[in-house]
């Protein structure tokens, strides 16, 4: 039963913070990783997010600028 609370909030967080900074699931899943679908999947709850990905999503909670400082390689997935 917790679990399923916990994947519930976590889901609810990742749509939150992906909506702060102003980018479509499929963006989201290219610019930051996982993939063009793997933020459709934390969202629904479906698949939970890597330890990796949970950090990088709480730094970006904290200071949703983090995306306009990434290395260009990273901004250049954001128009594939």
């Amino acid at each position: 039963m917790q679990k399923s609370l916990d994947r519930k909030a976590t889901a609810r967080r990742v749509k939150a913070t992906r909506q702060r900074l102003k980018r479509s699931q499929r963006r989201a899943g290219l610019i930051l990783g996982g993939g063009p679908r793997a933020f459709q999947k934390y969202e629904s709850g479906e698949v939970a997010p890597s330890e990796p990905m949970r950090i990088l999503l709480w730094l970006l909670e904290r200071d949703p600028r983090l995306p306009d400082v990434l290395p260009e390689r990273l901004k250049d997935r954001e128009t594939a």
